[in-house]
């Protein structure tokens, strides 16, 4: 991760292009504010991937390692 930009530059922190609004109209790249690096933002966003059942593999994997534990070894 890095460390929050100075926004006097307004090209993408991502592709580099030029004038950057909310997001980069080039990549879709969001802009990072102040409020996006405290811990509880960071902590909010992991807490969602993790619980995300759609996209998250932890679910498969939580669910392998209590009914057959030694699937996962195998693969």
């Amino acid at each position: 991760m890095t460390a929050p930009t100075d926004h006097t530059n307004d090209s993408c922190p991502n592709c580099g292009y030029p004038a950057m609004a909310a997001y980069c109209s080039q990549c879709g790249e969001k802009r990072r504010d102040r409020t996006d690096w405290k811990l509880s933002s960071i902590a909010s966003e992991a807490f969602a991937e993790i619980t995300n059942v759609e996209h998250s593999k932890f679910w498969q994997t939580f669910r392998l390692l209590l009914f057959k534990p030694g699937q996962l070894t195998r693969e």
